[in-house]
């Protein structure tokens, strides 16, 4: 993988169980909204994919992330998770706010699901969408 920064990320994500996710948004709106929140734009590529690519190309100078793109096809995926989050509240009441009052998003709308390196099960899943982002 090289010593960049990018290197870097790859192994933190892979050898550190606090990374492993999978992660998802709370507000499906704020997937569409990276620059009012400050995002990663996550229906491009996903993060440690990009980490791979940057990495593969710095040592065999091909583009992998390019390669990622073409080849795949962004979707959205909605599940439930039974358990309680209270974390979950404060964003979801500042969402409301902000869109009851016609204001623009910010980071303050948003939280993330962290399944703790436990995969979402297909009875979780309600909806995938496909999206021609």
């Amino acid at each position: 993988m090289g010593n960049s920064y990018s290197a870097h990320l790859f192994h933190m994500k892979s050898n550190d169980h606090d990374h492993w996710g999978p992660y998802g948004m709370l507000v499906r709106e704020v997937a569409f909204c990276l620059a009012e929140v400050g995002n990663h734009d996550y229906l491009d590529i996903p993060e440690i994919v990009e980490d791979i690519a940057l990495c593969f190309a710095e040592q065999y100078e091909f583009d992998l992330r390019s390669a990622f793109i073409e080849n795949s096809k962004p979707c959205i995926v909605k599940f439930i998770d039974q358990n309680p989050h209270e974390w979950c509240l404060t964003p979801a009441l500042y969402y409301l706010y902000t869109k009851f009052r016609g204001e623009s998003l910010s980071r303050w709308c948003n939280t993330c699901f962290d399944g703790q390196g436990k995969p979402v099960r297909p009875d979780q899943i309600k909806l995938i969408e496909n999206t021609d982002y």
